[in-house]
């Protein structure tokens, strides 16, 4: 829908529904009805400061989806390995499921093949992206699995920021920004990683510190 409507040329604003609903209930609204949700988002659109939604690049945006779809297709995949051993070693086992796991676990071994296939042609397509994906590949900790998660999230990091986003803000994005928590001098709890940024981020693998320069060769931020 908020594509829709920005190929309309509508303002687009996607806040935070946590957002929204503090702000209303730092207003002294506590009730819960359709009509209070419905006025209370109309009024906080109402605000002159929202920042505007900026939507994906076409490229960034394929890119997207083609590595959403690999860890989706890697994530059934695996599971058809775990299960078939066990479904053939059952006693009681009929044929049809023995035959039918077997079907699935090689029509998703192709559909991998297929999607992998998709990615390299994507890369090769993009002469940008070719640069920052080797360059990311130099930084040790970085690999195949998670150098293409890990830009994506980096460049959709830069377009939902205007280019103005901090290191520090790219690591709260995703989950990785230490939570020190004391008080006087007898709180004194290990600190610990938030874990609370973009359930998306989770295949980067962004653990230990963070920092981030700009690649003008490659035009992107670049993070390790």
């Amino acid at each position: 829908m908020a594509l829709w409507a920005h190929a309309r040329g509508w303002r687009v604003v996607r806040p935070n529904p946590y957002h929204v609903q503090q702000g209303m209930q730092r207003q002294g609204r506590r009730g819960k009805t359709d009509r209070q949700d419905a006025r209370m988002v109309a009024r906080y659109g109402q605000q002159p400061d929202l920042p505007t939604w900026p939507p994906l690049s076409e490229e960034v945006a394929e890119r997207e989806q083609l590595v959403q779809w690999r860890a989706n297709v890697q994530q059934h995949l695996a599971h058809a390995r775990t299960r078939q051993p066990q479904i053939v070693a059952h006693p009681q086992q009929h044929r049809a499921v023995i035959e039918g796991v077997q079907r699935l676990r090689v029509q998703l071994e192709a559909d991998l093949r297929e999607v992998e296939q998709a990615i390299a042609e994507h890369l090769a397509s993009h002469a940008r992206l070719q640069e920052a994906h080797t360059l990311l590949r130099t930084v040790p900790g970085i690999g195949a699995k998670n150098v293409l998660p890990l830009l994506v999230t980096v460049q959709r990091w830069d377009t939902m920021t205007q280019g103005q986003g901090s290191s520090k803000g790219l690591v709260a994005l995703v989950g990785r920004d230490p939570t020190p928590h004391e008080s006087g001098t007898s709180v004194w709890p290990h600190p610990h990683l938030s874990r609370q940024g973009d359930p998306r981020c989770g295949g980067c693998s962004l653990w230990g510190p963070c920092a981030v320069r700009k690649a003008p060769s490659a035009n992107s931020m670049i993070a390790w």
